[in-house]
Protein backbone atom coordinates (compact mmCIF):
# COMPACT_ATOMS: atom_id res chain seq x y z
CA UNK A 1 0.00 0.00 0.00
CA UNK A 2 1.04 3.69 -0.79
CA UNK A 3 0.01 5.67 1.37
CA UNK A 4 2.27 8.60 2.64
CA UNK A 5 1.89 9.50 5.99
CA UNK A 6 1.07 13.05 7.02
CA UNK A 7 4.17 15.50 8.03
CA UNK A 8 1.51 16.36 11.14
CA UNK A 9 2.39 12.89 13.16
CA UNK A 10 5.31 13.44 15.36
CA UNK A 11 8.30 11.53 15.20
CA UNK A 12 8.85 11.37 18.97
CA UNK A 13 7.98 7.54 20.01
CA UNK A 14 6.20 8.71 23.32
CA UNK A 15 3.96 11.16 21.49
CA UNK A 16 3.14 9.37 18.36
CA UNK A 17 1.76 6.04 17.64
CA UNK A 18 0.37 4.15 14.27
CA UNK A 19 -1.58 1.33 13.46
CA UNK A 20 -2.30 -0.62 10.22
CA UNK A 21 -5.20 -1.94 10.13
CA UNK A 22 -7.39 -4.80 7.48
CA UNK A 23 -9.90 -3.40 5.57
CA UNK A 24 -12.41 -5.67 7.77
CA UNK A 25 -15.16 -4.42 10.23
CA UNK A 26 -13.78 -5.64 13.31
CA UNK A 27 -11.10 -3.52 13.19
CA UNK A 28 -12.66 -0.68 14.30
CA UNK A 29 -13.13 -2.39 17.30
CA UNK A 30 -9.06 -2.35 17.58
CA UNK A 31 -8.67 0.98 16.90
CA UNK A 32 -10.58 1.76 19.50
CA UNK A 33 -8.70 -0.20 22.17
CA UNK A 34 -5.13 1.17 20.37
CA UNK A 35 -6.86 4.68 20.99
CA UNK A 36 -7.21 4.19 24.58
CA UNK A 37 -4.08 2.56 25.06
CA UNK A 38 -2.03 5.57 23.83
CA UNK A 39 -4.94 7.97 25.78
CA UNK A 40 -4.08 6.10 29.00
CA UNK A 41 -0.08 5.97 28.22
CA UNK A 42 -0.28 9.48 27.83
CA UNK A 43 -2.40 10.41 30.71
CA UNK A 44 -5.32 11.88 28.83
CA UNK A 45 -8.60 11.29 30.55
CA UNK A 46 -10.85 13.79 30.07
CA UNK A 47 -11.11 13.76 26.23
CA UNK A 48 -10.96 10.17 26.07
CA UNK A 49 -14.34 9.02 25.37
CA UNK A 50 -14.71 11.54 22.76
CA UNK A 51 -11.50 10.75 20.89
CA UNK A 52 -12.39 7.01 20.59
CA UNK A 53 -15.47 7.69 19.35
CA UNK A 54 -13.92 9.78 16.74
CA UNK A 55 -11.49 7.49 15.72
CA UNK A 56 -14.07 4.58 15.71
CA UNK A 57 -16.56 6.32 13.00
CA UNK A 58 -13.27 7.67 11.08
CA UNK A 59 -11.66 4.28 11.02
CA UNK A 60 -14.95 2.29 10.26
CA UNK A 61 -16.32 5.09 7.18
CA UNK A 62 -12.11 4.65 5.98
CA UNK A 63 -12.86 0.33 5.64
CA UNK A 64 -16.02 1.03 3.61
CA UNK A 65 -13.62 2.81 1.67
CA UNK A 66 -10.04 1.21 1.65
CA UNK A 67 -12.89 -2.13 0.75
CA UNK A 68 -13.61 -0.36 -2.19
CA UNK A 69 -10.02 0.69 -3.30
CA UNK A 70 -8.44 -2.99 -2.34
CA UNK A 71 -6.01 -1.43 0.83
CA UNK A 72 -5.90 -1.47 3.86
CA UNK A 73 -6.17 1.63 6.76
CA UNK A 74 -3.66 3.21 9.04
CA UNK A 75 -4.41 4.75 11.73
CA UNK A 76 -1.91 7.21 13.45
CA UNK A 77 -2.21 9.37 16.69
CA UNK A 78 -0.28 11.92 18.35
CA UNK A 79 -0.39 14.56 21.19
CA UNK A 80 1.73 17.62 21.72
CA UNK A 81 1.33 20.39 24.27
CA UNK A 82 -2.11 21.58 23.09
CA UNK A 83 -3.80 18.77 21.58
CA UNK A 84 -4.43 15.41 20.25
CA UNK A 85 -4.51 14.44 16.20
CA UNK A 86 -6.17 11.41 14.69
CA UNK A 87 -5.55 10.38 11.36
CA UNK A 88 -7.05 7.93 9.16
CA UNK A 89 -5.74 7.02 5.67
CA UNK A 90 -7.23 4.70 3.49
CA UNK A 91 -6.30 4.22 -0.28
CA UNK A 92 -9.67 5.38 -2.71
CA UNK A 93 -9.33 8.76 -3.07
CA UNK A 94 -13.14 9.94 -2.89
CA UNK A 95 -13.69 12.85 -0.28
CA UNK A 96 -15.67 12.32 2.74
CA UNK A 97 -19.46 13.82 2.60
CA UNK A 98 -21.29 14.83 5.12
CA UNK A 99 -24.97 13.17 4.72
CA UNK A 100 -28.38 14.43 6.39
CA UNK A 101 -30.05 11.05 6.98
CA UNK A 102 -33.26 9.98 7.37
CA UNK A 103 -34.86 9.48 11.33
CA UNK A 104 -34.61 5.56 10.20
CA UNK A 105 -31.41 5.49 8.80
CA UNK A 106 -28.65 3.31 10.44
CA UNK A 107 -25.88 4.87 8.51
CA UNK A 108 -24.82 8.40 7.54
CA UNK A 109 -24.24 10.11 10.86
CA UNK A 110 -20.86 9.39 10.97
CA UNK A 111 -19.45 12.85 9.93
CA UNK A 112 -21.66 14.79 11.66
CA UNK A 113 -20.52 12.99 15.15
CA UNK A 114 -17.23 13.94 14.27
CA UNK A 115 -17.86 17.08 13.88
CA UNK A 116 -19.71 17.51 16.91
CA UNK A 117 -16.92 16.14 19.06
CA UNK A 118 -13.68 17.04 17.45
CA UNK A 119 -12.35 20.95 17.60
CA UNK A 120 -11.52 20.50 13.97
CA UNK A 121 -12.41 17.97 11.28
CA UNK A 122 -11.47 17.70 7.64
CA UNK A 123 -9.97 15.45 5.29
CA UNK A 124 -6.18 15.67 2.78
CA UNK A 125 -5.64 14.09 -0.68
CA UNK A 126 -2.68 12.05 0.13
CA UNK A 127 -0.48 9.73 -2.20
CA UNK A 128 -2.65 7.02 -3.16
CA UNK A 129 -6.14 7.67 -1.29
CA UNK A 130 -6.71 10.25 1.61
CA UNK A 131 -6.24 11.27 5.07
CA UNK A 132 -9.41 12.07 7.29
CA UNK A 133 -8.17 14.19 10.45
CA UNK A 134 -9.65 15.76 13.94
CA UNK A 135 -8.04 17.42 16.31
CA UNK A 136 -9.07 17.80 20.14
CA UNK A 137 -7.76 20.33 22.27
CA UNK A 138 -6.08 19.76 25.64
CA UNK A 139 -6.85 21.91 28.76
CA UNK A 140 -4.30 23.98 29.29
CA UNK A 141 -2.56 23.24 32.85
Amino acid sequence: MNIAISTRVSSSPELAHRLCLAAQATEAGRARSFTRQALEQWQVHGASADVEQVVSELVSNAICHARRGGSGVILALRRDDSMISVEVFDGDPSVPVRREPGLEADRGRGLKIVGALAARWGYVAAAGGKCAWAEFDLPRD
